[in-house]
């Protein structure tokens, strides 16, 4: 008995042999496809291990007035949150803004720099005012991430000095 496909004459033994060739072919095609997609779990998985490797940062912020009104020295010690180990080759800013008056301020962040010791970076913070500032560190490396820390800075009484801040031509009424 005589078949044809596309154009051409099967028959016989042939079509015996065509059908299993096809059916070979499309399971090497199935277990391609299932390659590719252990292939594509796979990657996902080790990508999503490696990003769990690099640890949440803490930071502990420590910083002293220096000889420049409203300017601060500052000591960023970073740290794995779970482990507490330093980490090393961090990439932040570090930016300011006043809890008690948000958006009033308009202070440039700061990139801190590698001191050399494990886990230290330096940077001076130039302010408007003392009082209690947010500050807000913006991780890029070794994980994209933003910890926010609360410092009090100039007079501890709570009353706060402006620096550049001009209330002199502020008019009065009489």
């Amino acid at each position: 008995m005589d078949h044809c496909f596309k154009g051409i004459l099967v028959s016989g033994k042939n079509l015996e042999n065509w059908g299993k060739a096809r059916q070979y072919r499309y399971r090497e095609e199935a277990m391609f496809i299932q390659r590719v997609l252990f292939a594509g779990i796979g990657l996902s998985m080790l990508l999503a291990s490696s990003a769990r490797a690099a640890e949440r940062p803490k930071v502990d912020v420590e910083c002293k007035a220096t000889k420049d009104k409203l300017v601060y020295a500052c000591m960023f010690a970073v740290k794995g949150r779970k482990s507490g180990n330093p980490i090393d080759g961090a990439e932040f800013t570090v930016g300011a803004d006043m809890p008690s008056m948000p958006m009033a301020h308009n202070i440039k962040p700061i990139t801190p720099a590698a001191t050399g010791k494990p886990g230290m970076y330096h940077g001076n913070l130039h302010l408007e005012m003392t009082g209690e500032w947010a500050l807000r560190m913006k991780f890029e490396k070794p994980v994209r991430d933003v910890v926010i820390k609360k410092l009090m800075f100039g007079d501890a009484a709570g009353h706060h000095a402006h620096g550049r801040m001009d209330h002199s031509k502020r008019g009065t009424k009489k």
